[in-house]
């Protein structure tokens, strides 16, 4: 992507690439080549875990490659499209047409309006029937295309089922075929063979919306999901990306385990992720201390559906405290249920560094739990309150959903009751302790027992949770609630049929963005959008279906019988419970057949969580004494210059992690490498004289630290020296005393006589006065500097380079460089945006040399 428009939006750093753990593979000699895409931003994306697999699953493939791109911030559209540019990938930037495929991962139902954003400004048709023989072959994914009707308009194929096995056979047949020269639609017919894969236009859809839908030869009358059987069989391969931004969840994510027994009835996940599968414990740690010691994260997160349930948690958790421990590392577990947090596991994260702790009630009366098979007591809540306060948390998240069939003032009233006996144990343990709620207004979705079920109204929506937020004024609990215009379209999305792609397609014509972000979503717009296909959007997300009525997703067979979930439902409305299938009885939903099952690790025999081995990383001292100061000089070049100090510092300290340095830490709940920089860098500025120093717990050789960590430093960042620094000196920050920078004009903005003679009467003009005021914009507040104490020298060298040495005051007000420069010669915003700004050299006073 050009360097220019990089460096001039808002957040630089979504759009450089070059992270540790990236693959950038040679065009020649591959069979195929695909673009996965992300249709939110990077940050969202970096956190997105069945994204980052499929890429190094793909990587992996000497024969294959994989690129990746991320949907851009507004600020970015806008000066691709002004600036006539082409979307282009992270690791080489190449335009997205060259691809044989582009793969979307579509996690969610509103990043819809992000697809079209990256087709569009990749310059591919947003159709897939307007697409060309040489466009790429356009593949969707992920849980929000289990129903692929709203989504079909715009993809080729839709991949429905787990991924790891399904997209390097895709891929293959892709780059095979047009290679032979086949033409689109004979490789679409063979796309359509492979289980797990949906082609669209093998589907005929009446004019009037009728169904069902009437598959074309060679298409299956039913496309059946992909389903691995054995987790382990495809360990993650490769090393972990490691993002040059903070990401939405900046950990290391691990998945436990695939699908989930509890059997929810409002929960897409739990039964479209059917059967269960977990990964062994021992190779899971084995991948933990890799991938830990690959990415230098300083948080691991272990994901599944309910972390608790992993049948062999004895074992891996004390495993996982020993890697992680020593480094400080945190470990989170994001999905534990009330019902699975028992004495051991309590024991254990009584050692793990403490968020946030989330209790999912879902709904507020115990007949409304037991309507949506989640049969928890009040009790049992209030005792995970009690437990995990004592165990160091400080703040606990409650989960709501308003609108769930069935759903009485009463259990409205029932979610406020429990919301203010949960606040009253807090506090009787913890003052300081917290209490957030979060209400979500219930989406209906397919292949649930609540797929019939209509949604309520925008209106009742809004009552309900105004009647929840009125009541708990004065509480003390903080309440969120998601907008119930957002879960509406949400609902509209998920069990709509091709209809609503077009809706999709005029909605992002008219300018639709970002839809899950609440200061890009435009309610109208949508409203609007609906009406012109001739659709109510409110009709669109209330309505039902009859239990006989035919679906718009009844040609995906997602391995969940029909039968088993108008059973569910029926349970539901009586109170009925269905057990965990894990538990020996079986609920016949039809998920496993003679070659799937169910799979669970061996049950740990008793005393396990003892006995087990631990694999333990490398151990620190047990002081955090330091004993060793260490001052590193390093260069930020190409495109690093664009990340912040913020990114920067993070990106070192993870780097520190991977090359092993032994590292002190600071005290206190959140404990921090003990890591100090000097006076940060303007973003879009070079440097190559630029310093951090290391507290370290024991004295290193200089020689062996420098290597290994020169090896794991990011693109752009290059250690120049290290070298050891006595105690008693003044800190890095109080020690320098100044730097000299270079501005470069571009060739087709330097400056004539005339102009240079203008700049050198303004140094003249400057050097001669006694004062010079400059005035800054910062945190939204106008402050005046004075400027004549900062500016040491300012020289300008032939038509296109400044020199300007500037004093660095610690304690004292400064003034950006590039404010100083338009302060003094008064160029224009066009001028000063197109310059190239280096930091040449850093001065340390006579006491205090480098």
């Amino acid at each position: 992507m050009n360097v220019l428009f990089k460096a001039d939006v808002i957040k630089p750093g979504r759009y450089i690439g070059g992270e540790v753990g990236q693959v950038v593979k040679p065009a020649v000699g591959l069979r195929a080549r695909m673009v996965l895409a992300f249709p939110d931003v990077y940050e969202v994306a970096a956190s997105h875990l069945g994204y980052q697999l499929l890429y190094r699953i793909v990587n992996a493939e000497p024969d294959l490659a994989a690129e990746r791109v991320c949907a851009v911030w507004s600020d970015a559209e806008e000066l691709l499209r002004k600036r006539g540019l082409a979307l282009t990938t992270l690791e080489s930037g190449a335009e997205l047409s060259g691809f044989d495929v582009i793969g979307f991962s579509v996690p969610y139902e509103l990043l819809a309006t992000g697809v079209l954003q990256i087709l569009d400004l990749a310059r591919i048709a947003l159709r897939a029937d307007q697409r060309g023989e040489s466009d790429p072959i356009v593949i969707g994914g992920g849980p929000a295309l289990i129903n692929p009707e709203p989504f079909a308009l715009f993809f080729d194929a839709v991949a429905i089922g787990d991924g790891e096995r399904l997209l390097p056979q895709m891929l293959r047949l892709v780059g095979e075929r047009r290679a032979a020269g086949d033409s689109r639609r004979a490789i679409l017919e063979q796309l359509s063979q492979i289980e797990g894969l949906y082609v669209p236009a093998l589907y005929h859809a009446p004019e009037d919306r009728a169904l069902p839908l009437t598959p074309i030869s060679p298409a299956p009358e039913r496309v059946r999901r992909t389903v691995i059987p054995d987790l382990d069989q495809y360990p993650p391969p490769g090393r972990p990306l490691v993002p040059t931004i903070q990401a939405i969840h900046d950990r290391l994510s691990v998945e436990l385990c695939r699908g989930c027994t509890r059997g929810c009835r409002f929960c897409q996940a739990g039964y479209i992720y059917r059967p269960l599968r977990e990964r062994s414990s021992e190779p899971l740690l084995e991948q933990i201390e890799r991938e830990l010691r690959q990415s230098g994260f300083e948080e691991l997160g272990l994901l599944s559906l309910s972390t608790g349930d992993y049948s062999d948690l004895a074992t891996l958790l004390p495993g996982v405290l020993g890697l992680t421990r020593d480094d400080r590392i945190g470990t989170s577990l994001p999905s534990l249920r009330v019902e699975s947090l028992d004495a051991r596991i309590v024991e254990s994260i009584r050692q793990v560094h403490k968020t946030g702790f989330t209790i999912a009630v879902e709904a507020g009366g115990g007949g409304l739990r037991r309507a949506i098979n989640k049969p928890i007591s009040d009790e049992q809540v209030l005792e995970t309150v009690r437990r995990v306060f004592e165990a160091g948390w400080k703040h606990i998240k409650l989960y709501f959903m308003v609108g769930l069939p069935g759903e009485t003032q009463d259990d409205l009233r029932q979610i406020v009751e429990l919301a203010r006996n949960v606040m009253r144990n807090v506090r009787s343990i913890s003052r300081r302790g917290g209490v957030n709620l979060h209400l979500a207004t219930f989406v209906p979705k397919p292949f649930t027992p609540f797929q019939w079920e209509p949604m309520i109204s925008l209106e009742q929506a809004r009552q309900r949770i105004d009647l929840i937020h009125n009541a708990l004024r004065r509480s003390g609990i903080k309440l969120r609630w998601q907008d119930p215009r957002t879960s509406r379209l949400e609902s509209a999305f998920a069990r709509g049929g091709r209809e609503v792609g077009e809706a999709i397609l005029e909605a992002y014509t008219a300018g639709a963005r970002f839809d899950a972000w609440t200061e890009h979503f435009d309610n109208q717009r949508w409203i609007e959008a609906f009406a012109s296909m001739g659709l109510d959007l409110e009709h669109c997300a209330q309505n039902g279906f009859e239990l006989d009525a035919l679906l718009p997703w009844d040609h995906i067979d997602c391995r969940i019988d029909k039968r088993f979930l108008l059973e569910e439902l029926r349970r539901s409305q009586v109170g009925e419970l269905t057990a965990d299938c894990r538990t020996g009885q079986c609920s016949s939903c039809g998920a496993c057949d003679d070659q799937l099952e169910n799979r669970l690790a061996r049950a740990p025999k008793q005393g396990a969580a003892q006995s087990a081995p631990i694999h333990v990383a490398a151990v620190r001292p047990a002081s955090d004494v330091p004993l060793a100061r260490v001052r590193i000089r390093f260069e930020k070049l190409g495109d690093a210059r664009l990340l912040s100090h913020l990114e920067l510092a993070s990106a070192v300290e993870r780097s520190l992690r991977r090359a092993r340095a032994p590292m002190a830490y600071s005290q206190g709940h959140h404990p921090k490498p003990r890591l100090s920089f000097g006076p940060p860098l303007p973003v879009g500025a070079q440097g190559r004289e630029e310093y951090f120093e290391a507290l370290l717990v024991k004295q290193p050789d200089l020689y062996q630290l420098g290597k290994e960590l020169s090896e794991q430093l990011p693109q752009g960042i290059v250690l120049r020296e290290a070298r050891l620094i006595a105690r008693r000196d003044r800190s890095l920050f109080e020690s320098i005393s100044g730097f000299s920078y270079s501005f470069i004009l571009p060739a087709d903005l330097a400056l004539d006589e005339s102009e240079r003679a203008l700049a050198l009467e303004r140094i003249a003009q400057f050097s001669s006065g006694e004062s010079w005021i400059v005035v800054e914009v910062r945190d939204k507040a106008t402050r005046e500097i004075e400027i004549k104490p900062l500016v040491i020298r300012i020289e300008l060298q032939g038509a296109d380079r400044l020199l300007i040495d500037l004093a660095h005051r610690p304690g004292k007000r400064g003034a950006k460089p590039l404010s100083i420069i338009r302060s003094i010669f008064q160029w224009s915003d066009e001028r000063m945006a197109g310059g190239r700004m280096t930091r040449e050299r850093t001065f340390f006073t006579d006491e205090d040399r480098a």
